[in-house]
């Protein structure tokens, strides 16, 4: 986590913070060490922006018991990074269109801050009970 950007001044993707998540859940502690969802835990409310995304993208297609946890994070409004267009960071995500009738509609919707990735990519994907 200590490699991750600390401000948003630094580049980092969207599909960065979703593998780095998926990645650490998926690792196996030692004996008496911390599982990976309480290791995350505590970087949910990091001042770094790089470990806050991380953390959040944990929860990418993860369970709706912990949709509260992220709807925690709704209202932060640290920005995300900034990058070059040729960099392709991708801070965008797919949404259900308003005011169409085809439930299968989308729209991309650009993702500014942190309450932003949380309200439009992760909480989205919280389908499992």
């Amino acid at each position: 986590m200590n490699r991750l950007p600390a401000t948003a001044a630094s580049k980092m993707g969207l599909s960065e913070a979703l593998a780095y998540g998926s990645d650490i859940g998926k690792m196996e502690p030692a004996a008496g060490e911390p599982k990976p969802r309480d290791l995350l835990m505590g970087y949910l409310n990091s001042s770094q922006i790089g470990p806050k995304l991380t953390a959040l993208g944990y929860f990418y297609g993860g369970k709706k018991a912990d949709i509260s946890v992220v709807q925690s994070k709704f209202s932060d409004s640290s920005p995300v990074p900034k990058c070059d267009k040729d960099d392709d960071c991708g801070w965008t995500c797919d949404i259900p269109k308003q005011g169409s009738a085809d439930k299968n509609e989308k729209e991309s919707k650009t993702i500014a801050t942190v309450g932003d990735f949380a309200r439009y990519c992760i909480e989205p994907s919280m389908t499992t009970p």
